[in-house]
């Protein structure tokens, strides 16, 4: 016997072995929860970010602690060309097929006329024109890179060029906004990559940015009405995430931000019956000076309370790593909290099951 064919049958076992282990993720039965590890459990609740251009050993050694359910990607710390980007998610994912048996979400900001990471869609959009040849080409893209969750469409109802989000929006007219954002979804579904409606319940009255100052929004009930049927159109659209944002809205919740809010998520669930994934959106940037909070203690576990499914820490996985402690102690120690976590745990698990089979996070 030769050295290849050693080398064949050595590489047949590593994959017999790891497939042997996939039906604790994949294919699962309801009661299977009970046999997943508590640490990955809680891990699938966070999203955290990796300051690196390739998956280095330190890196490797935080994700695995940590097993997390997402990875968020910037151009800034992670994108340097197409064909790196490509191999660092790559490396992201057999990292994570290897420690947890089911991929990372592998999140991107590629906004139409808005936020970008690769430059997408600049092209798709000229003279209030949509190019939707091009916005098909350039989800290809995303698709060939590995990323397989979109952070958009924009879906903040902003009636007003005073708002921050403005520039962000493609239409300022909700009916064309409702319109745009059905066909993006539909186009993000074709290639597989998840559609997610952003900023719930709407930022379009907001003139600050939410990220870098306390922003309170005084909302109306129609006001909140208006925002709230794109989010419900962009649901009924297939997108299968909701990501909220950092604002206090008066009128709905005068004590939290939507963070912290469990009566605007329990809008999102009960009033649009939204049954996919929620997200924050990144706590490590949020201002906190609200609710008297002056330091960052509990953001995941109150998150998470408020009906959230994950919690993004993009730029602190020292922070992240502390509060994914403190959430697998709760985890262990009160059985209502659990029974959330293991909620939680089923909703992610359903999306990958049905949206990113084992083999989707690999490229040749």
């Amino acid at each position: 016997m030769d050295k290849m064919q050693l080398k064949n049958i050595a590489q047949l076992v590593i994959v017999a072995v790891f497939f042997v282990s996939l039906p604790l993720f994949v294919g699962r039965k309801e009661s299977d929860v009970v046999r997943i590890s508590d640490d990955v459990k809680v891990g699938q609740n966070f999203i955290v970010g990796v300051n690196s251009l390739r998956l280095d050993p330190d890196t490797a050694e935080f994700l695995t602690r940590v097993k997390p359910g997402g990875i968020i990607l910037y151009k800034q710390a992670n994108i340097q060309n197409k064909i790196q980007l490509r191999t660092l998610i790559n490396d992201l994912q057999k990292h994570s097929l290897e420690t947890t048996g089911v991929p990372y979400f592998i999140f991107l900001d590629e906004e139409p006329g808005g936020a970008t990471r690769l430059g997408l869609f600049k092209e798709a959009l000229t003279n209030g024109q949509i190019d939707w040849n091009k916005i098909e080409e350039d989800v290809q893209v995303l698709k060939d890179v590995g990323v397989n969750v979109n952070l958009a469409p924009i879906s903040d109802f902003s009636s007003e060029s005073k708002s921050y989000l403005s520039e962000r929006s493609v239409s300022q007219d909700s009916a064309d906004l409702i319109k745009f954002n059905d066909k993006f979804i539909s186009v993000l579904n074709k290639y597989g990559i998840g559609a997610t409606l952003k900023h719930f319940p709407g930022l379009g009255d907001s003139q600050g940015d939410p990220h870098k100052s306390v922003t309170y929004i005084e909302q109306s009930a129609d006001r909140l009405e208006k925002n709230l049927e794109i989010f419900k159109e962009g649901i009924a659209s297939g997108a299968g995430l909701v990501m909220t944002n950092h604002a206090v809205y008066g009128g709905v919740d005068d004590a939290n931000s939507v963070t912290f809010s469990k009566k605007i998520i329990d809008i999102l669930r009960n009033n649009l019956g939204f049954k996919g994934i929620v997200i924050t959106d990144d706590v490590t940037s949020m201002p906190l000076q609200y609710e008297g909070i002056e330091t960052k203690e509990d953001i995941a576990s109150r998150a998470i309370l408020a009906g959230h499914t994950m919690v993004m820490f993009s730029w602190d996985n020292k922070l992240a790593e502390k509060e994914w402690k403190d959430v697998l102690g709760q985890y262990k120690n009160d059985k209502e909290f659990a029974e959330i976590i293991d909620s939680n745990y089923r909703i992610i698990s359903k999306y990958k099951d049905g949206h990113m089979p084992v083999e989707s996070g690999l490229q040749e």
